[in-house]
This record gives C-alpha cells, structure tokens and sequence, in this order.
C-alpha cells in the first residue's frame, strides 16, 4: 500500500486559507493568453521531454484499458498525486459502463447507431481526459526526475493555465508536511475541476451529443440505469452458502450528469471516499490492487456476472472491453482555453458529504435495477459503515 500523509483538518475554503494563491490564480486569468507554440524559447532536453511525454500519452490513450492502467502505474510511482488514483477508479467506471452497451445490464435498451453513439459519448470523454491530464502527470514525473519544476512546459500539452499555480503551489511546498497535504488536496480539487471543465464545451455541449445522448429518453432514465452510478468496490467477503465472493460498494449516484456542478461535486466526494481524512481507504485499495481491469462488472462480481455469453442463463452477461468494443479513433480537441472567469473559485468551497447516505443510495439503486425478478439483491452485504 502506498505511503499516505499526516491527517490535517480542512478548513471551510481551501483557497481562502491562501489568499496569495488565489492572487496568483487571478493574475494569470488577468495576462494575455501566451502563445501556444513556444517551440523557440525550448532547450533542447525540454524538446525532447515533450516529445516523450506526447509519445507515451499517445501509446496510453488507445482505449479506456490502456488509460486505466496508465493512471493505476503512475500513482504506485508518485503516491502523493492523489488524482491519479481517483481518475483510475472513475476511469474503470468509465469501462464498465462501455461494455455494459453490450451486455445485459441495459436489456438491449440501444440498438445500431444509438449505441455507438452512446459508447463514443463514453469512450470520446474519457480520451479527451486523458489526452489532458496524462501530460501533466508525466511532466511532475519529469519535473522529480530532473529535481526541478518543469511546470512551464505545460503551455506546450495546451493546457489550461488555471492548473499551473496549483501544480506550482504543491511543487513549492514538498518539502513543508502540513502545507504539502493541503496542497495535495488543493491540486486534487483543481484537477476534478479543469478536467470536467475540459469535457464541457468539448462534449457536454457538444450539438451531436447532446441531441443523440444526453437530450435521448434512454439518458434521461438514469435513475433507473447504472450509467449514473460510481461505484467503488472494496473488502472481499467469502460467500460460502452461494459460493464465490462478494464486494461491498460504495459510490455516489451523480443525478444530473450534464450539470457541470453536478460532476465536480461528485468528483469531490468520491475523493472523500477514496481518502478519508487523506489516508487511502484500505478496502478499496486492498480490491483495485488484487483485481486488474477489463472493463466487465465481472471484476468485482463474478457471482453475478460472466464474461462469457454461454454461461449467461445464471448469471448476467458482461463483456470484457476487447470483447466488445474495438478501439476508435477520436478528432483532436479544439485547443481554447475554458478558465475566462474569477467565479470558479465558488467550486472550491467545501460541501458536507453525508458517506452513509450516499453508499446507502447507491446499494438501494443497484438492488433495485439488478432485482430483475429475482432474488440477485441477496448478494449485496448490508449496508452500514464504511470498514
């Protein structure tokens, strides 16, 4: 299990606690926005970094397996990026819901060209995270690597220059216990935001996607679907008197996807769930690290679920991603900044996240959907404390 940090207590608004940063931040919306192609003013190691850098985003960003391993390797690498971690477990979400398209959890509820769609909506927007936030990951391994900063060849991966003051402030602070957690947290927060940012106008408010995705009935039946739900599996039971094992969930249930809002707070709370009080939840880790990605529900209910349709009559088919889907290629995203206003700062107030109501939702959705007719709701272990 990786290394984890003093606990320290949140204040109420992060940025509050730091006013110089919020300055700092406000400064940079105030500049000019520089020039993207600063290929001039490069040595020629940083040219070679950033050729490297988008070399291994490019090898990492075939398909949703790729990525999710991509984040996974890097946080056993540098612990202390907290998001790494939590985009791996959102990202195998992002794969389970790919491949349920083809399986049985959407009681071929999609044909054709609706369920391609809906997969690219999936697949395009876990890419376009990627082909972000990759960057910047590999740039701190450079940045640990070269014992320096390497922050302002972030401009040359087009990224929003509402990141680099947190990236910098957490860079600044290594070495200062205390301050370092808060700006683990802080960088953490800021990612949740410009990566939901990021998706936004590229594919929330996409004319297609929104006329053949998220304005469909299909969507908005969430509530009554798993595309909605997030769940993190964790602590393995045996089960002797069906055989097999079970997991517990925990999660959130996000109700209004295409609500920006919505997400970031989602976002918020699942990194409450993933580190309470900055520590890794043992039980999550204990399930991720002892069960690899194939994007089948299979990984963490193989009692319900099967990879193979034959076997399909007693349990619920779910396919693995190469059984379903084929990797896809994806237009390259328009490269304007979305960070143009001081009101951003409102997403960094801290919400109260009621953990028992949210796993307690999450259990009586995935019950009731899996219910089908039958007694599949016996496998869930009962909800209660997180352990």
């Amino acid at each position: 299990m990786p290394r984890n940090h003093r606990r320290v207590q949140r204040p109420v608004n992060l940025l509050d606690t730091f006013s110089s940063l919020r300055n700092e931040i406000i400064d940079q919306l105030q500049k000019p926005s520089a020039s993207t192609d600063i290929s001039t003013q490069l040595r020629e190691h940083e040219r070679e970094i950033i050729r490297i850098i988008r070399m291994e985003t490019k090898q990492a960003n075939r398909n949703n397996i790729t990525r999710t391993s991509a984040y996974l390797q890097f946080f056993l690498q540098y612990p202390e990026i907290h998001w790494a971690l939590l985009a791996h477990m959102v990202s195998r979400n992002g794969g389970w819901n790919m491949t349920d398209l083809k399986g049985e959890m959407l009681f071929n509820l999609l044909e054709g060209r609706e369920t391609r769609d809906f997969f690219t909506f999936l697949d395009r927007s876990n890419h376009y995270i990627f082909q972000d936030a990759y960057p910047q990951l590999l740039l701190y391994r450079e940045s640990k690597k070269h014992g320096r900063n390497m922050s302002h060849l972030l401009s040359a991966f087009h990224v929003s220059r509402f990141i680099k003051p947190f990236w910098d402030f957490h860079w600044k602070h290594q070495n200062d216990p205390e301050l370092f957690n808060l700006a683990t947290h802080m960088l953490t927060w800021a990612l949740i935001i410009n990566e939901q940012q990021y998706i936004q106008k590229r594919i929330i408010e996409d004319s297609y996607f929104k006329q053949n995705v998220l304005q469909t009935w299909e969507f908005r039946l969430q509530s009554v679907l798993p595309l909605n739900l997030v769940l993190f599996p964790f602590n393995e039971h045996d089960r002797t008197r069906k055989g097999g094992t079970t997991v517990d969930v925990t999660g959130v249930i996000i109700r209004r996807f295409p609500s920006l809002r919505q997400r970031i707070k989602a976002g918020k709370t699942l990194y409450q769930l993933l580190f309470p009080g900055m520590f890794v939840h043992r039980g999550i880790w204990s399930w991720l690290i002892r069960n690899p990605h194939t994007a089948s529900r299979a990984d963490y209910w193989p009692h319900l679920f099967c990879v193979n349709p034959e076997t399909a009559a007693t349990k619920i088919y779910s396919p693995q991603l190469q059984q379903a889907w084929q990797d896809i290629p994806h237009p390259k995203p328009e490269r304007r900044d979305w960070f143009d206003k001081t009101d951003i700062f409102s997403f960094f107030t801290t919400e109260s996240a009621d953990i028992d109501r949210s796993r307690a939702d999450v259990h009586q959705l995935v019950a009731k959907f899996l219910k089908k007719g039958s007694k599949l709701e016996q496998y869930f272990m009962p909800t209660g404390k997180n352990k």
